[in-house]
């Protein structure tokens, strides 16, 4: 038993297997380091891709607020002229400053989600993923 646990540790440790294992690592590089360069370019397009939509909904959420409260103030100085026009205008500025106000919100839990999907695949990658305190 003794002789046979030798003869594998011999096997597994012959030069023969050094060689071949060196030969096989060179002639997988010209293909391999292409193939990871491109993986990892295409992992950070698209997280580039999700900052930019997060970062699209928060300026929706800007640009609603302005333009809510600009309907808001026409709204109001309309109420001499019309009073249908002065209700119409008005609820829609409320209407723009609540969606406005549900966009910013979305995008703080859009960027939460996110940035837990950062970590999860980054302990995926690594090989860390202990437990969750």
């Amino acid at each position: 038993m003794e002789k046979e646990e030798k003869q594998k540790e011999k096997k597994k440790t012959t030069g023969a297997n050094v060689v071949w294992i060196a030969i096989l690592a060179l002639f997988a590089a010209p293909i391999g380091a292409p193939i990871l360069i491109s993986i990892l370019i295409v992992l950070l397009c698209a997280a580039l891709c999700a900052a930019l939509l997060d970062m699209s909904v928060f300026l929706i959420a800007v640009v609603g607020v302005a333009a809510g409260i600009k309907m808001l103030l026409r709204g109001i100085l309309a109420v001499s002229v019309s009073f249908g026009g002065f209700c119409f205008i008005t609820g829609m500025g409320v209407f723009m400053l609540g969606i406005s106000i549900l966009c910013a919100v979305f995008g703080v839990y859009f960027a939460k989600w996110m940035g837990r999907l950062f970590v999860w695949c980054t302990r995926k990658v690594t090989k860390k993923g202990g437990s969750r305190s």
